[in-house]
């Protein structure tokens, strides 16, 4: 599955975004990603960017929300979705390409 695929499955269920410029400065940000002011997503991005550089696509999950971020042109963009606490932890797919 590409990542594109996977965005516009993950686009109608997200309740916020984050965009990030190469350098992980923020750009942009809407929905429940303005609340999560001290989130820790920046960072988690920037020490995952191998990750992110090789799939084009991580997860990240907190208590309340799960992060799916993808690496586009030089941009890393992060979509939140809530997160099912009645579903086992999100394992992310294995050989997405860019």
């Amino acid at each position: 599955m590409k990542s594109t695929a996977l965005i516009s499955e993950i686009k109608p269920k997200a309740v916020g975004f984050s965009t990030f410029d190469e350098h992980f400065h923020l750009l942009d940000t809407s929905g429940v990603a303005k609340a999560i002011d001290n989130s820790p997503i920046a960072e988690v991005v920037k020490k995952s960017n191998a990750e992110l550089g090789r799939l084009g696509y991580s997860v990240y999950e907190d208590a309340e929300y799960i992060g799916h971020a993808f690496k586009k042109a030089g941009h890393f963009i992060v979509y939140f979705t809530p997160r099912n606490k009645n579903r086992e932890p999100m394992i992310p797919p294995v050989g997405i390409a860019n």
